[in-house]
């Protein structure tokens, strides 16, 4: 599931290799019902189908951090919520590949970058709200191919890929640490009784400044 760069293009310390986000084939799920999905949810699938609920209202929160990058502009947003975004559907597919930019690099967030370079020279890094969208359309794919009845395995050992997202999303909100309070939400003046985080305004990064730079200084559309 990783494809390294050539090792011309990484600073002498950088080992890590750098993980590929595959488009899975589309299907129909127009025969799936919940009976014939029954079966295949085993333990393993839904503790991931956990995680997941856990990470999907939160991933935001990282992404955003008042933590990020000196060069990120801040404004308050809400989040809102859009169903398109809670789906497996293969017809939401390419929702994700435009989110991580798949269609047009592979390698969306690869630049070329000198931050944290003391000699001020370009290296190849990754930007990591990139990183981040691609761990969780990963995870996504795991869940698809679960529900088709696919053999995803249940650690690291299985496969090297979605097990290193599951850590690094977990580890990457836990080094944000969000502090903001969420409150439940007022629908038609009734105070209700859980809490999505939809209508709590925050503080928020602008990611469209991340894709303008990713499309200015990516990797594979600027060779050094």
């Amino acid at each position: 599931m990783y494809t390294k760069l050539p090792e011309k293009d990484f600073d002498d310390s950088s080992t890590e290799s750098l993980p590929i986000y595959t488009k899975s084939r589309s299907i129909s799920l127009k025969n799936l019902s919940l009976r014939s999905l029954r079966p295949l949810f085993t333990l393993e699938r839904l503790i991931i189908l956990v995680l997941l609920g856990i990470l999907i209202p939160t991933l935001p929160l990282a992404i955003f951090s008042t933590k990020c990058s000196q060069r990120t502009k801040f404004s308050m947003q809400k989040f809102g919520g859009d169903t398109d975004y809670m789906s497996l559907d293969h017809r939401t597919d390419v929702l994700w590949n435009d989110l991580v930019m798949n269609e047009t690099t592979g390698h969306a967030g690869l630049i070329w970058a000198a931050d944290g370079n003391a000699d001020g020279k370009e290296t190849v890094g990754m930007i990591s709200m990139f990183h981040q969208l691609h761990c969780l359309a990963g995870l996504r794919m795991a869940l698809q191919a679960s529900v088709e009845g696919k053999n995803v395995g249940i650690d690291q050992n299985d496969d090297d890929h979605w097990p290193h997202c599951m850590d690094y999303l977990r580890q990457t909100l836990l080094c944000n640490a969000d502090s903001m309070i969420e409150r439940p939400p007022v629908i038609n003046g009734t105070v209700q009784h859980f809490i999505n985080g939809a209508e709590d305004p925050r503080k928020c990064g602008q990611s469209a400044l991340l894709y303008d730079r990713f499309a200015k200084k990516g990797y594979y559309s600027h060779h050094h």
